[in-house]
């Protein structure tokens, strides 16, 4: 890596012309291709920016619930602003950021060329399917430090159609190849992206994706369809909180949907139209919009299976457990995790009083009746194994009793900490793959960040503990300018970057200048790294036995009931 070190130099040497960069810092960067130019935007004196670079025609009238379209422009193109975020609810943005014209992606990279191509790093946003977008996850912070470790890389943020725009699903859908939209979106992304990041100075051959939540279920789909395609997109991925050997993520059939479907095709007016599709196509933008996001009508609520990624031979002919299972995933190196607390986002944990029981089926809202009873069948047999002594609600802890606690390390075990051990178990035999717990109380003005939990009380972000998504302001670097952030919090956020860019530079997360301290694969010893660092605690490689016995009965009842999901 002589190249990454010369680097490094140049850094230095260019950091002491700094202030006279700053002083014509109005000079945009332009980047062309072809007969094409995109006019970027100095952010600092470190970074570049080209924001809302348009990957696909307008997703609109003709083009609405089918496969996105390429685009190429001509001439001189401003990206110098975000584009709008695709149409969702407002709990992450404004009505007047969003819009169904909306297939942009945004990249950053070292205002220093390299001689060398760089390692580029793709992020899939989450949300549920449902929210999220590029712009809310800036990567300026993260390629400063991947410049200042002498790792420089690329950063692209993608924007992908959500809810019923992108994850519409139906047996009529599905017959016209018109389904799971949302992943086609980011399959053009990175298709865009490979023909065209050498322009901005990036290695098409070192892509690596970074999914988080949703972002990391459909990072799992990018996978499994690398494994049959003649195309290699990406060259490595993290999932961040979301694996396939749990109960979630799931792929279903699309016929899961039908009612859903056909109750939007009646509250549209379609159900006598020639073509119910191309009906809603001509349908009012705005009326759609508030029919997804359950505005004036009971759609949203009304069906467990209002949108989703369902099975279509293209992306999954099977459950997403079933590829794993199989091992019909590309070859890759992975980087596989989850916080200790993902449970407290699935219930309200202000509830101090309730029981466990109650807990759990207060949280029932995305379960139907049968997968409920299945639920409340597997706590009985969880809570008989769970090893008690784990249970600990001591004065100023994380938990305020001990419902709290089983409740969190039951939805956690079930949605997060499974699926992430059985990926381990899985992938560790064929190829190499490192795991983490992050383990970080944060601070609780991270929860207030435009990605957390906007409006969260203080009461309730206490109770929440490492709550999901809890790592993100340390993997973007933004607890570093946190006031409430302690010392501690701000190495390790230094700490989490330099691993997973590493990641994306070697294919393997490497902590330099550290001789005490080696990240191995989970295939060495079957350790992973307990992400936590206070006065008493420090980043650890540990033996992946937290609640070994309720993980491995979870994968058990899980691997035995894969027809779960039935209609409500």
């Amino acid at each position: 890596m002589a190249a990454y070190h010369s680097y490094f130099v140049a850094l230095s040497i260019f950091l002491l012309f700094a202030s006279k960069a700053a002083a014509k810092a109005s000079n945009h960067p332009f980047v062309t291709i072809l007969n094409k130019t995109y006019e970027g935007i100095s952010t600092t004196l470190l970074t570049e920016e080209f924001r809302g670079i348009r990957y696909g025609q307008s997703p609109t009238g003709g083009l609405r619930f089918t496969r996105p379209q390429p685009f190429d422009p001509t001439g001189r193109i401003d990206a110098r602003h975000y584009g709008p975020g695709c149409p969702q609810g407002l709990q992450y943005t404004t009505e007047e950021s969003q819009d169904e014209d909306c297939l942009f992606l945004n990249i950053v990279r070292p205002s220093l060329r390299s001689k060398e191509p760089l390692p580029v790093i793709c992020w899939l946003h989450g949300g549920a399917y449902r929210t999220g977008q590029a712009s809310l996850y800036n990567g300026t912070a993260l390629v400063s430090q991947s410049i200042q470790l002498g790792l420089p890389v690329i950063y692209v943020g993608i924007n992908y159609r959500l809810n019923g725009f992108g994850f519409l699903a139906s047996s009529k859908l599905l017959q016209s190849g018109d389904v799971n939209l949302g992943l086609h979106d980011q399959e053009l992304a990175l298709r865009w992206i490979s023909r065209n990041i050498a322009w901005f100075g990036g290695n098409k051959d070192r892509i690596t994706l970074f999914g988080e939540s949703a972002g990391s279920a459909e990072t799992w789909a990018h996978i499994v369809r690398q494994e049959r395609s003649a195309e290699s997109l990406f060259q490595g991925a993290a999932l961040i909180s979301g694996a396939p050997g749990g109960i979630w993520p799931h792929v279903d059939d699309a016929a899961l949907y039908d009612a859903a479907f056909q109750n939007l095709v009646d509250t549209t007016g379609c159900r006598s139209a020639t073509n119910e599709v191309d009906c809603l196509r001509r349908q009012d933008f705005k009326k759609l919009d508030n029919i997804f996001n359950g505005i004036n009508s009971t759609w949203e609520k009304s069906f467990k299976y209002s949108i989703g990624i369902v099975k279509d031979e293209y992306w999954f002919n099977s459950s997403a457990w079933q590829s794993l299972i199989d091992q019909k995933f590309a070859d890759l190196p992975l980087l596989v995790g989850y916080n200790h607390d993902e449970g407290t986002r699935l219930y309200d944990c202000t509830h101090q009083s309730m029981q466990a029981i109650d807990l759990i089926r207060d949280a029932a809202y995305a379960f139907n009746d049968s997968t409920l009873q299945w639920a409340l069948s597997l706590y009985a047999t969880y809570l008989e194994i769970l090893n008690i002594s784990l249970i600990d609600v001591t004065a100023g802890g994380r938990y305020a009793s001990s419902s709290n606690q089983i409740t969190t390390f039951f939805y956690t075990d079930l949605y997060f900490a499974s699926g992430v051990q059985k990926v381990l178990d899985v992938v560790s035999k064929s190829q190499n793959i490192w795991g983490y717990r992050f383990d970080q109380m944060p601070p609780y003005s991270a929860i207030n960040l435009s990605y957390g939990y906007p409006g969260t009380s203080v009461a309730k972000a206490a109770c929440m503990g490492t709550y999901h998504s809890s790592m993100l302001s340390y993997l973007f670097g933004d607890v570093q300018s946190l006031v409430d952030a302690t010392v501690y919090d701000k190495r390790l956020s230094k700490f989490i970057m330099e691993g997973w860019l590493s990641f994306a530079t070697y294919g393997y997360p490497k902590i330099q200048n550290s001789t005490q301290f080696t990240w191995d694969p989970y295939n060495y010893q079957g350790k992973i790294l307990d992400l936590k660092l206070n006065k008493d605690a420090k980043p650890t490689m540990l033996k992946n036995v937290f609640r070994e016995k309720s993980l491995a009965l979870i994968s058990k009842k899980v691997s035995e009931s894969q027809e779960l999901y039935t209609p409500v």
